[in-house]
């Protein structure tokens, strides 16, 4: 297995956390080892060689080489396998930056994928054609994000309190009172869960135990088996409370997961 990371361009900074390319040989379905756990980012990914196998739940859904897969906000567990070996490029794009370039309401693709051609139409298709057609990688991952560019100017429309309200949710790693939130971009709390159901696809507590959890969750590779008390102190009122979190993110009991060999974790943003 390889990966590539790329810097997003500095137009493309507010909304894609993370470029890269990957390259993998055959993964069978239900190897936990591409364990992918709610992150609190949307993706959108390209096989170039190979097909993804999709599962986020107990929902699977088989994308062919050369199709552009969108990914939605996830708040179940989920495994990618490859029947046979794959190449493929993808863009982790963030949570406050998504509306902008899938459009609205997000709910409809929350723990989901789909093919590209169902979200942004002919773009995609015309983007699969070009991107196929381009042999070295720096300059297909070039491509990638000029086309994200002139998607993201032909929607100049900007949210712009609804971006410091995830500001505020990801600042905080998810420990905010939701109020507080409402309170700090003047909102009721109805209207921001309305906004956030429509531009993100979750309402800003799910996405706070998503983030709050995610913050735990990076640390864990760094920390010896059992030792978790030191991380979840600020984050969870008890042990308890974090172990139910990561069996309903990860589907596995935290001494299951440390007996894996997570690929899917290289994709974790620093």
């Amino acid at each position: 297995m390889s990966i590539r990371f790329y810097r997003p361009c500095e137009e493309l900074r507010g909304v894609v956390a993370r470029i890269y390319a990957h390259a993998s040989g055959p993964i069978a379905p239900g190897d936990r080892r591409w364990l992918i756990v709610p992150d609190g980012d949307v993706k959108l990914i390209l096989p170039l060689a190979g097909a993804i196998r999709c599962q986020i739940g107990t929902t699977a859904q088989l994308h062919r080489e050369s199709r552009l897969i969108v990914s939605g906000m996830r708040t179940l567990p989920g495994e990618l396998s490859f029947p046979d070996s794959v190449d493929a490029i993808g863009i982790i794009i963030r949570p406050e930056g998504a509306y902008r370039l899938l459009g609205s309401p997000h709910h409809r693709i929350t723990n989901a994928t789909f093919d590209g051609e169902e979200i942004f139409d002919a773009r995609a298709r015309h983007l699969q054609n070009e991107l196929m057609g381009i042999p070295c990688e720096e300059e297909r991952v070039a491509h990638f994000q000029a086309r994200l560019c002139q998607w993201l100017r032909a929607h100049d429309e900007r949210d712009l309190p609804f971006e410091a309200a995830v500001a505020r949710l990801k600042q905080s790693e998810g420990r905010i009172r939701i109020q507080a939130v409402a309170h700090y971009v003047g909102w009721s709390r109805r209207h921001l869960e309305r906004r956030f159901l429509d531009r993100i696809g979750v309402g800003p507590k799910e996405l706070a135990n998503v983030l709050r959890f995610h913050a735990v969750y990076k640390r864990m590779r760094r920390t010896a088996q059992g030792h978790y008390a030191a991380l979840i102190q600020d984050h969870y009122f008890d042990q308890s409370h974090f172990l139910k979190a990561f069996r309903q993110y990860t589907g596995v009991t935290p001494r299951a997961y440390s007996a894996t060999s997570d690929y899917g974790f290289i994709y974790i943003p620093d």
